[in-house]
């Protein structure tokens, strides 16, 4: 049921309006009518005071304050950056919206000029180098001057794609509580009150509810982090294309985290009770209620193929991430770690959806598979929660392998390199296998290790040095936190190491 505090975007294409559904606005005709296999009927020409979003912003008109070498910055994340930072088919955002306030805002300028600067030097891997510090002080000059410039910036959109963009600005840069706080400031301009006629482009409100699953595995909880307070997609379809779905889940995955996260006092033993109460478990079956509906409407887009299929792994990713969510929701609530077992089939199934992905993978183009980074989360946390929850190892230790294929080195603040290390040592743990072991020489007896063998819950401290490996050279260590069974009793064992990041 939609929510209070925002009316509806009334500028999309005849067609969508006749059809009652959302129109993604795109011109001369609209991708929605297009990827159905339907003839747009194009736009009604706006009454006098009204003004769609691409009226209101001529990307034909640069600013004078634009210069050539920024000119050329600009084309450059147009042509290289902006169409990786977003999914597919839905690119409208950062390849037009963000864009064209390039030449209308100058916070906006230069915040796209430091996420150009940040994605060169993230791109080329050249640490330490004289580019990568040159890089680095154009990016920080560009940060300041438009956060400096952001504090005399009214309008509402543009604050809100500011956010945005100083969120992308902290991925690049590795900085969670920053990230988080962007986030968070722009989450609270969304839930303050619309007056008139006023309304926030729906690609906005998207990107921000894209947005609030990340700061739940980053610190954030549900006492401090606010709810999104706008109305939701039609969660439970019928949908006409896989991004439709996409949408839908993302609102869905907000709320089952949220509840997760809740549940995690629980799930660890910090609450005395040893049964959640009746509330809580209405609550989960709701949201279970709630996916099951999701999925439904899924499978009949999937069976009548109302549209053609991505040309890339969309489809499979988002059904890994109901299949993902589907197991938070079912495990959040018990106190043992053999309730994953249960979940077998599901996990299997995400290692098939898996492999798919991995096969379309290959037959991208070639900039394809040389991304480095992506504004939303992809393949790495997903897998990455496979490894560390699923205890067949044949299923985890696949799993491992195809992050390597799969997941790009940065996706949100998700980094590949953590999280396959992370998710080598829990197996090497659980296991008891000998540490940096060929994970292709292990041999699976289908013996699934014992609850007090198991890490119950694990994370990664802020701090990092440079540490030797066995061959004498260095590397950067990240500390790391593995919570166990304590066999003496109650409350947890507090293993602390030191994993290679």
């Amino acid at each position: 049921m939609p929510r209070q505090g925002m009316q509806k975007v009334k500028t999309g294409c005849i067609t969508c309006k006749i059809r009652k559904v959302k129109c993604d606005e795109a011109r001369p005709s609209c991708h929605r009518c297009v990827n159905t296999g339907r003839k747009c009927d194009g736009y009604i020409p706006a009454v006098a005071g009204t003004y769609s979003w691409t009226q209101l912003l001529d990307k034909n008109r640069p600013a004078p304050s634009v210069d050539s070498s920024e000119k050329r910055a600009i084309d450059f994340f147009l042509r290289e950056i902006a169409p990786v930072l977003s999914r597919s088919n839905d690119s409208y955002f950062w390849t037009d919206m963000v864009v064209q306030l390039c030449y209308q805002n100058g916070a906006v300028k230069h915040a796209v000029l430091a996420i150009g600067s940040l994605y060169r030097t993230f791109s080329s891997g050249q640490y330490g180098s004289l580019e990568h510090k040159k890089q680095d002080l154009l990016a920080t000059g560009h940060y300041t001057e438009a956060i400096r410039q952001s504090r005399r910036v009214n309008a509402r959109e543009t604050s809100l794609v500011l956010c945005l963009l100083f969120v992308c600005i902290e991925f690049l840069r590795g900085e969670s509580e920053a990230a988080i706080e962007h986030c968070r400031h722009g989450i609270n301009i969304l839930n303050e009150p619309l007056t008139g006629s006023h309304s926030i482009n729906e690609r906005i409100s998207a990107a921000f509810s894209r947005l609030c699953i990340f700061p739940f595995f980053f610190g954030a909880t549900p006492n401090t982090f606010p709810y999104l307070n706008i109305p939701s997609p039609e969660v439970l379809g019928p949908f006409q294309t896989v991004n439709d779905a996409s949408s839908a889940l993302d609102v869905l995955l907000t709320r089952a985290i949220r509840f997760v996260r809740s549940a995690d006092a629980h799930r660890l033993g910090v609450q005395p009770s040893s049964e959640p109460d009746i509330s809580t478990l209405q609550a989960r079956q709701e949201i279970e209620s709630v996916l099951d509906h999701w999925f439904a409407a899924y499978h009949l887009l999937k069976t009548e193929k109302r549209q053609v299929s991505p040309p890339d792994y969309t489809g499979q990713l988002v059904e890994i991430r109901w299949l993902i969510c589907k197991i938070w929701i079912g495990t959040c609530l018990a106190r043992e770690e053999t309730v994953y077992d249960g979940h077998m089939e599901r996990f299997r199934t995400i290692l098939d959806l898996s492999l798919e992905a991995a096969a379309v993978f290959a037959a991208l183009p070639s900039e394809r598979l040389q991304q480095k980074f992506s504004w939303e989360w992809g393949f790495s946390p997903l897998l990455a929660f496979v490894v560390i929850k699923c205890r067949c190892l044949r299923v985890r230790t696949a799993a491992w392998h195809l992050m390597q294929t799969l997941a790009l080195p940065r996706e949100s603040l998700w980094d590949k390199v953590a999280l396959a290390s992370l998710g080598r040592r829990t197996i090497e743990i659980e296991h008891e296998l000998a540490e940096d072991i060929d994970l292709d020489q292990v041999v699976d007896h289908g013996i699934f290790p014992p609850e007090d063998k198991r890490i119950r819950d694990s994370f990664m401290y802020n701090e990092t040095a440079l540490r030797p490996l066995a061959g004498g050279q260095y590397a950067e260590h990240r500390k790391t936190c593995f919570l166990m069974q304590n066999p003496m009793g109650d409350g947890h064992l507090v293993r602390d190491e030191w994993l290679v990041v």
